[in-house]
């Protein structure tokens, strides 16, 4: 679920900057961008350094084609 967050959440908070006002939007941007850098410093102390990929994250995406998302941290 970390994976997924570090790598959606900049795209779920563009999207939602979108459709705020100048004004908000730098300050609600920076609130996102210390949410990011929290995530990434929860990864990194939850991080263990051995040859295997950690955290991964496997949904399917498009189940007829036998498509999923997979992503993780090696």
């Amino acid at each position: 679920m970390l994976t997924a967050l570090l790598i959606f959440w900049p795209l779920f908070s563009a999207l939602v900057l979108l459709a705020l006002n100048t004004r908000i939007a730098k300050t609600a941007a920076l609130y996102a961008a210390l949410l990011e850098l929290i995530f990434c410093f929860v990864a990194a102390i939850q991080f263990e350094p051995t040859a295997e990929t950690q955290f991964i994250v496997n949904y399917p995406w498009i189940i007829s084609l036998g498509i999923n998302f997979y992503a993780g941290i090696d």
